[in-house]
């Protein structure tokens, strides 16, 4: 359709942000750029082609105008639209029709000219729309044009799954939901599921429907899942067969089939041990010291375990449509939409809010969807992330990646940091080439993006499956594309961003210099009056010897700073840097409640509260909440008083990187031992009265003072006194 049936001047732009005003301010910024060639080319409206038309305007110039919101005489057609949606509610088959973009009008059934990845038209589903039907949701056999439904692929959105060892003091909720797992509450047709046809688009995206499950709230493990004899599962571990480790000069694979499904660890009560399982279940069946061994920093790994459902409850395209609806994430800031075709990578992200119709179009006219910072908004993916940095001893971050089937959305490029893709849905070819010199081995700042003459030598490519893993060191410079029958959704956990000896050093040469200064004479006396006769470019091949005393009595000097180094201070601030990055501590239902989180105040009458005083004395049995959440160093203020210690800690650490100061607050230095002996002796419980303090009056007020600050949790459930 070339042009629309009606007159030009009766159509409405898509969407709030193709606005009058913000096609008149769109026009004003490309006056005054009016030299740039590729704003020129967009000057004009837009005129909406199909693909087959010879005339069709090139789609990268039409991405580009679209998402810098400048005006189109488009019509919205919702009448059109919503009749198109009514129709699907009421008949629905096991195949897709091309889609049509719902801002565009159309009369013919050909897929959106937004973006343009392949010389043939590639199809973003394979379902048809047919007439109404009695049945709300029928399987006919299918014409000979559509595809095969597999029944082993049914709608991951309509099953329950395992998302952690089993708490019974935890239920999904609605804001927690991430496969499908119903509330009593919730309607059990799709006339009733859905409410408005965005919505509905979002959860028929990118799966076949299948028969919603029966109404009921699901705890956090349902059998439905696991194997047939629940029995035969082990702790923790899965039962691994038909083991191929295949070990070459670049790159390791690891393939086993699972019989049984590992459930992925939920913390116990040691931190440092969680995070240890944990990381195991993530590299499994590959053993954490073999990996530190022989993978580590070294050369990727790829573990194919051939278990879709290994990460179920995770994070999934459903918890992203969750997190669009209810949460505020912003353009830039947590979400970027971009692509990359002809060797081009582009951001299409606009100002604002990222809503979920918008962010949903925007996928399927085949951009790639980056989250930023789900573990902001996932409840699942924090509780990786600071189970994870218990373990590694610094933050550990996250990324998600959706694709569109046949599309890429990043151009080549490496990083700073150690990468762990971990694929959730869908599938995703990877190609990894190896660091181009010595100097990009190991890099402590990612690369811009590389052309394909510029990425080196190709390592391996390989299609990663759900539940499939794939380990690479930073520096490696890798891209990955989606197939073209299937979309792909992966997380990419990251971490030791900057935590290397050369980033240890550069803290700890500065101090170790000025202490230096102060108390060797050697570094205050003056240097030679010829030494600017024996160095520089002029004078390099000048009188050797004297040049090569003068480098004696820097290595001299060198030896003596060795001496100096304060490798404590260097370190405090390196972790004092560690806690600000960290995500706050992920706590279970049963800690809170042994914590002041579950400390409830009651009111009987307005302004008089009852039941608000912790009661805790010698016999309390304490522990602070996490071994790697605080730490004690000397005052960092400009007062240097000595009668306080510092104590910085990450407990209410906000869960967006940086958004708040460093927390931290003051003791007394008499105080320090008392914590000390806290935190060495974690994750055991002691009673307040063996702290290491002269009275029992402090010891008391200590354990009050930092348990109202949410650093400690008590081995019982504190009761909760009424004024004295």
């Amino acid at each position: 359709m070339g042009k629309s049936s009606k007159p030009s001047s009766k159509s409405v732009s898509a969407f709030a942000v193709y606005s009058a005003e913000a096609a008149t301010t769109q026009k004003l910024k490309r006056e005054r750029a009016g030299s740039s060639p590729s704003l020129q080319e967009n000057m004009t409206p837009a005129v909406y082609h199909p693909l087959n038309d010879d005339k069709a305007k090139p789609s990268s110039s039409f991405i580009k105008s679209f998402s810098n919101k400048a005006a189109f005489s488009l019509r919205r057609a919702s009448s059109k639209r919503k009749a198109k949606h009514k129709k699907l509610l009421q008949g629905v088959t096991g195949t897709y029709q091309q889609w049509e973009p719902s801002c565009i009008p159309s009369t013919t059934n050909t897929r959106s000219p937004l973006v343009n990845f392949a010389p043939k038209p590639v199809k973003f589903g394979t379902r048809q729309h047919v007439k109404k039907s009695t049945t709300a949701i029928s399987s006919p056999k299918p014409k000979e044009s559509t595809t095969n439904i597999n029944n082993n692929e049914i709608m991951k959105f309509n099953r329950a799954a395992i998302l952690y060892k089993e708490d019974a003091s935890i239920e999904l909720s609605t804001s927690q939901s991430l496969n499908s797992c119903e509330d009593d509450d919730q309607p059990s047709t799709p006339d009733q599921r859905i409410k408005n046809s965005e919505s509905f688009a979002a959860d028929h995206l990118l799966a076949v429907e299948s028969k919603p499950p029966p109404k009921k709230k699901f705890r956090v493990e349902d059998e439905s899942i696991c194997s047939e004899n629940k029995s035969q599962i082990k702790k923790r571990k899965g039962n691994f067969t038909n083991k191929a480790n295949i070990s070459t000069g670049s790159v390791t694979t690891i393939s086993q089939k699972a019989q049984d499904i590992p459930k992925m660890p939920f913390p116990v009560g040691d931190s440092e041990n969680d995070g240890k399982e944990l990381f195991e279940w993530l590299i499994h069946p590959y053993t954490s010291h073999k990996f530190f061994k022989d993978i580590w920093e070294s050369r990727p790994l790829l573990v194919l375990r051939h278990c879709p459902r290994y990460a179920d409850g995770l994070f999934s395209t459903k918890e992203m449509n969750r997190i669009l609806n209810e949460c505020n994430v912003r353009y830039s800031v947590n979400l970027d939409v971009t692509t990359y075709q002809n060797g081009r990578r582009e951001t299409h992200n606009i100002d604002g809010r990222a809503y979920a119709p918008v962010v949903w179009d925007y996928f399927k006219n085949g951009c790639s969807i980056r989250l930023k910072n789900p573990q902001a908004f996932s409840k699942p993916v924090w509780r990786l992330c600071a189970t994870l940095q218990e373990f590694f001893k610094c933050m550990v971050g996250a990324n998600t990646y959706l694709t569109p089937p046949g599309t890429q959305g990043f151009a080549p490029h490496y990083d700073d940091i150690e990468a762990f893709v971990l694929q959730l849905e869908g599938k995703k070819e990877w190609t990894l080439y190896s660091p181009r010199s010595g100097k990009e081995t190991l890099p402590r700042y990612s690369s811009g993006n590389f052309t394909a003459d510029e990425i080196g030598d190709e390592i391996f490519t390989q299609t990663l499956e759900a539940g499939n893993l794939l380990y690479f060191p930073r520096g490696y410079i890798h891209q990955a594309k989606a197939l073209p029958d299937t979309h792909s959704l992966h997380v990419t956990i990251s971490m030791y961003q900057r935590n290397s000896w050369g980033d240890l050093l550069e803290k700890l040469l500065p101090t170790t210099l000025q202490n230096a200064i102060i108390d060797d004479v050697e570094f205050r006396k003056g240097l030679p009056l010829d030494y600017l006769s024996l160095f520089g470019e002029q004078n390099c091949d000048k009188h050797p010897d004297r040049r090569r005393a003068f480098m004696g009595k820097i290595s001299d000097l060198f030896r003596r700073l060795a001496d100096k180094v304060d490798i404590d201070a260097a370190a405090d601030e390196h972790g004092i840097n560690f806690l600000h990055d960290a995500m706050p501590p992920y706590m279970t239902q049963d800690e809170k409640s042994r914590s002041i989180h579950g400390c409830d105040v009651g009111m009987t009458s307005p302004g008089t509260p009852t039941h608000y005083i912790c009661d805790i004395d010698e016999k309390t049995r304490i522990r602070v909440l996490r071994k790697n959440a605080l730490r004690i160093v000397a005052s960092q203020n400009d007062t240097n008083d000595n009668s306080v210690v510092q104590v910085f800690h990450c407990v209410q650490n906000p869960r967006v990187y940086h958004q708040e100061e460093k927390k931290t607050f003051e003791i007394l230095r008499q105080f320090a031992p008392a914590l000390e002996f806290l935190i060495h002796k974690y994750p055991c419980y002691v009673t307040v009265g063996s702290l290491p303090l002269d009275s029992n009056e402090d010891k008391v007020n200590l354990a009050i003072s930092l348990f109202e600050k949410g650093i400690l949790v008590t081995e019982e459930k504190i009761k909760m006194l009424s004024n004295p």
